[in-house]
């Protein structure tokens, strides 16, 4: 096999997601292919040895591109019997099994809610490891209490695990060193624990469980690891670059979206300027604030923000101002699963405003997509001189891949504010060749108006309750947006097949690598990274299909919104609300029952 899937599980004080990351550096160092999810308890720190205080990292190293990270494990590494609980459904026949035997007591295994040992009668390859003492032994000397020695625990695994993907040290060594360069003893400590756990299978004499893959024969160049929250600040930084003008991003900590937050906070001196506001609303009129103002805007938030960012959302449409909304989708309703991924908030993106109220909608559909997603959201914004919302999932916000960096310098682009000329008097509503107004700065001379959330009449933009003039407006504002679909790229024109699939956002990934791996020929897929509106030629494609399948992470929402623009009678959908990405193994077991029917029915088969 050309992959490997490793999940790295244990209580959430056990440095679980630093050892991620770093194994991950190490991958991409190497040259592999790397993609990474993380799954994390909602709770700041459950009770330590249950299973609601999990926390995982799973990671899955390729020599060659993919797009997913992974559906079973090949290696997993368990801190304690609460962590193997967590992570075992998805363990096979040949998943070799890693655990800490000094946390494998029966007083860890009664907090686990086991009554005898799971791994007993276990006949896959373990390998049981007296992890906490090796680490205590390993760093005795160097730090003063077992307890400070214990919290390297992660770094002896890692280093096994570097060994048995034959990699090398160096790249966490030097992460370490300057990571921790004012708290030498602290280095000393974790390097030690490293180095033993490296030189470990060599003396456990285990290179016959060695997965070691070659390079990825990848186009030369430079490549970032990256989040998609890291992906979408660093859209920021490249944002201010392209049009050569600061970016304001307000937010609120709410999780998964707080990182965008963090990302972007250390990059002021890029002209990314970020405001934590009081609450959500405060955070999305602020942003829209500063679009007013003339500043590029944005605002990130999540599901419960996203309900309250909406009045300021409708202020942005009526008073036609450039904003950028990021939502970044978790499980709910109400706080729901923080930690967990969804994709339930698309008909609120669509329709969840008071009166006609359109607004775009964009989708990434990777991890390293959302940069270039923020992109097409600033410049739509500006072009309709609206806001456009970007729906990202906690899965791509969280997981990371590999972005091939662009040696091309940013093509500089200009703000499409209103050039006053001296003793000219503009109309502040009235239109381009695309339908928006001008993007006037408050304090220019001869561009007075007024701005607010009451009907604007058209052109001279004063309160009107004119009932022709609303819907005249209402007409206009609609007409904008669909004029954006005329620049997007035509979907990949196929010839006729029997299926296609539609996904968006992180189901997409699972979806492309099934393709490759079944190699089905009556089958296509439309990666839909517009939802509002959709590509102009669309349903020109789609309707050459004998069969639509939708495949998401709601209960057939964006089936029901396809519903709505045809008569096509075979959009179905296949729905999974369970808190995880699609699962490659259950969806074929669904789609193979599917085709085994003799009729089909132009409703949902869930």
């Amino acid at each position: 096999m050309d992959f490997s899937v490793v999940m790295i599980a244990g209580d959430s004080g056990d440095g679980v997601q630093l050892a991620g990351h770093q194994l991950t550096f190490a991958h991409a160092n190497f040259g592999h292919v790397v993609q990474t999810a993380t799954d994390f308890p909602a709770e700041i720190r459950a009770p330590a040895g249950t299973r609601h205080g999990v926390s995982g990292f799973q990671l899955c190293f390729s020599s060659r591109p993919m797009s997913t990270v992974g559906e079973y494990f090949d290696c997993i590494i368990v801190f304690n019997p609460a962590a193997y609980a967590v992570v075992q459904a998805k363990c096979t026949p040949d998943t070799l099994i890693i655990y800490d035997q000094d946390k494998w007591t029966s007083k860890d295994l009664t907090k686990a809610g086991y009554q005898n040992d799971p791994l007993l009668n276990d006949h896959r390859t373990k390998i049981p490891l007296p992890l906490t003492k090796l680490t205590i032994d390993a760093c005795a000397s160097l730090v003063t209490t077992h307890t400070q020695a214990k919290k390297n625990r992660n770094m002896t695994a890692l280093g096994l695990v570097l060994w048995l993907h034959g990699l090398t040290l160096e790249p966490a060594e030097q992460w370490l060193t300057q990571r921790f360069s004012k708290k030498p003893k602290l280095i000393d400590a974790s390097l030690a624990c490293l180095q033993a756990g490296f030189h470990l299978g060599e003396t456990l004499e285990l290179s016959v469980l060695q997965k070691i893959l070659p390079k990825a024969n990848l186009p030369t160049g430079q490549y970032i690891q990256l989040t998609g929250n890291q992906a979408i600040a660093l859209g920021c930084i490249q944002a201010a670059e392209r049009w050569q003008h600061p970016v304001v991003l307000a937010g609120y900590p709410i999780t998964p979206a707080s990182d965008i937050l963090h990302y972007a906070q250390s990059w002021e001196d890029c002209h990314v300027h970020t405001v934590q506001a009081e609450d959500e609303i405060a955070a999305a009129g602020i942003a829209l604030g500063a679009s007013y103002a003339g500043s590029l805007a944005v605002t990130c938030t999540s599901g419960p923000g996203f309900d309250l960012k909406s009045e300021m959302i409708g202020l942005g449409v009526m008073a036609e101002l450039p904003l950028v909304i990021i939502n970044v989708q978790r499980a709910g309703p109400s706080t729901g699963m923080p930690t967990k991924t969804e994709q339930a908030d698309l008909l609120a993106a669509l329709y969840g405003r008071h009166g006609e109220c359109p607004v775009p909608v964009l989708a990434p559909c990777s991890s390293g997509d959302c940069l270039d997603i923020l992109t097409l959201a600033f410049r739509w914004a500006m072009k309709a001189m609206t806001p456009v919302i970007i729906l990202s999932d906690a899965t791509l916000a969280q997981g990371s891949c590999q972005i091939a960096l662009d040696d091309q310098k940013i093509i500089h682009e200009v703000l499409p504010y209103y050039e006053h000329q001296e003793g000219e008097i503009i109309a502040p509503y009235a239109r381009n060749q695309h339908g928006a107004r001008p993007w006037i700065i408050p304090g220019t001379s001869g561009a007075a108006h007024r701005i607010g959330g009451l009907e604007k009449q058209h052109r001279t933009g004063d309160i009107s309750y004119d009932p022709d003039n609303h819907q005249f407006m209402n007409e206009l504002r609609r007409a904008k947006l669909e004029h954006l679909a005329i620049e997007l790229p035509e979907p990949l024109a196929v010839k006729k097949k029997r299926f296609i699939f539609i996904t968006y956002g992180c189901p997409c990934g699972p979806v492309e690598e099934m393709l490759f791996q079944e190699k089905w020929d009556d089958i296509t897929q439309i990666k839909l990274r517009t939802i509002y509106p959709l590509p102009s030629n669309f349903w020109n494609i789609v309707t050459d299909y004998d069969v639509v399948i939708t495949i998401e992470l709601a209960q057939e929402q964006l089936a029901r919104y396809l519903r709505s623009f045809s008569q096509h009678p075979r959009i179905l959908s296949y729905s999974q609300t369970n808190g995880y990405n699609i699962n490659i193994k259950q969806f074929i077991a669904w789609f193979n029952a599917l085709k085994e029917e003799d009729a089909y029915v132009g409703s949902s088969i869930c």
